[in-house]
């Protein structure tokens, strides 16, 4: 199964929304040896999200 993952805060340094979503991706990676994760936002940096 694939995961689908978007962080939509723009805080990549200390935000708690994606703290949480760190902890439970980890944990839901970890419960099956066949899932997946895909995840978008990443790249994303302060300075392009401003523009």
């Amino acid at each position: 199964m694939t995961l689908f993952r978007l962080d939509a805060s723009i805080r990549v340094e200390g935000s708690y929304s994606r703290d949480i979503a760190d902890i439970a991706e980890r944990e839901w990676l970890a419960a099956d040896a066949e899932n997946r994760a895909r995840e978008l936002g990443r790249r994303l940096t302060a300075s392009s999200a401003t523009r």
